[in-house]
């Protein structure tokens, strides 16, 4: 259990899931083919401070319910560690090919502030209808507004759908809410829609509101709209339970007690002695060095104790410790996710989720990454 809490503070909280400090800088262009025939381009992969290896080089294609899946170009790749450059191809190509896609090295990387993720790039097809903007022509309007509840109690509230083109079916309008990995489930409200085919109007109710209902949701027809480029898709809204620890806004974590500081990035390289210092300030508790503690957080979810040698200067009055970690002969493995944290684990983040393109998390107080130079990037 004490495992897996650090594991999600941290990924979910940006220490692992952060786009790698140097990536490699991929070069592609929009494409566009035609119905039954062929395409056939060219990309490149330039390295940044680590070598190139060919196999960690991917294409997925993003689907309009937000997900990826390996696109079905045939790559061949030819260069060196130093620059790939890579030769896709496809035939027969259909309206299904017609989609955004992404060039990749090793994993997907989290979205930018703004514009598409380097490596992105559409695939236009002629003969089949255009690529749909944000929010197709002739989606319906939808209409709803943030709620809020109190834990143990009840929720109940209105919303509408206005069509545009085609006549409205009861059936196809769906509530689901959204979770911290980007994935949606079935909503648990209970729905009854009131109205005709031009305009309906839902009440949306739950009783026995707990913290997991606070979220975000996201009412929609037929289907899960694309992410717009700015603000929230039209249809969702957020539910505040009361009682529950608060949504974190966009500037990350509520402020902790004691204050914890360490630069969130350290560098180093293999052989090396690293050595870095960090800091708990408080203004109202004794702090006691035995309640301090730092765990590295592993790929398959598991932690350890640290191997670094740990020392503490704690200041006159009990309210600041000053640590400083010494790490000899860095080695691959040292390459990872940390936290320090004083007495216990804070309790994993409360998101706002919100659906929308935000800026790469920021990771906990306390946390921080080791990268080390020859090493692949985690």
């Amino acid at each position: 259990m004490l495992m897996t809490r650090v594991f999600c503070l941290l990924a979910l909280s940006g220490v692992l899931a952060q786009n790698p400090p140097k990536s490699p800088t991929i070069t592609v262009t929009d494409q566009k083919g035609e119905k039954g025939g062929s395409i056939n381009f060219s990309f490149t992969v330039e390295k940044a401070d680590q070598d190139l290896d060919k196999s960690q080089i991917h294409i997925a294609k993003a689907s309009k319910d937000h997900k990826f899946t390996n696109a079905r170009f045939k790559v061949d790749l030819s260069g060196d560690t130093s620059k790939l450059t890579g030769e896709a191809s496809a035939d027969s190509l259909t309206c299904d090919d017609q989609s955004g896609y992404i060039i990749y090295y090793q994993r997907i990387p989290p979205p930018p502030q703004q514009g598409p993720p380097p490596g992105s790039f559409l695939l236009q097809i002629e003969g089949c209808p255009p690529p749909e903007e944000d929010t197709a022509p002739g989606y319906p309007t939808i209409t709803v507004s943030d709620q809020k509840g109190e834990k143990g109690g009840s929720v109940s509230f209105s919303f509408t759908v206005e069509k545009a083109e085609s006549p409205l079916d009861k059936t196809q309008v769906h509530i689901d809410k959204a979770s911290k990995d980007h994935k949606f489930t079935n909503a648990r409200f209970t729905v009854q829609l009131s109205g005709d085919s031009d305009k309906l109007t839902g009440e949306a109710s739950a009783d026995s509101l707990s913290c997991d209902d606070q979220s975000g949701y996201i009412i929609y027809y037929q289907r899960i709209p694309p992410p717009p480029q700015q603000g929230p898709p039209p249809g969702s809204f957020l539910l505040q339970v009361e009682g529950c620890p608060p949504p974190e806004g966009d500037d990350g974590p509520p402020a902790q007690d004691p204050k914890i500081t360490v630069d969130q990035q350290q560098h180093t390289s293999k052989g090396a002695t690293l050595t870095f210092t960090f800091k708990l300030e408080t203004s109202d508790k004794t702090l006691t060095k035995d309640k301090v503690y730092m765990v590295k957080a592993s790929q398959d979810h598991k932690t350890s104790p640290v191997r670094f040698t740990l020392t503490y200067e704690v200041s006159s009055d009990s309210k600041t410790i000053t640590g400083t970690a010494v790490a000899d002969n860095v080695t691959c493995d040292d390459q990872s996710g940390y936290l320090i944290y004083y007495d216990k684990l804070p309790p994993p983040p409360h998101h706002q989720a919100r659906m929308r393109f935000r800026r790469q998390p920021t990771p906990p107080p306390g946390g921080f990454v080791i990268d080390v130079d020859g090493c692949s990037h985690y």
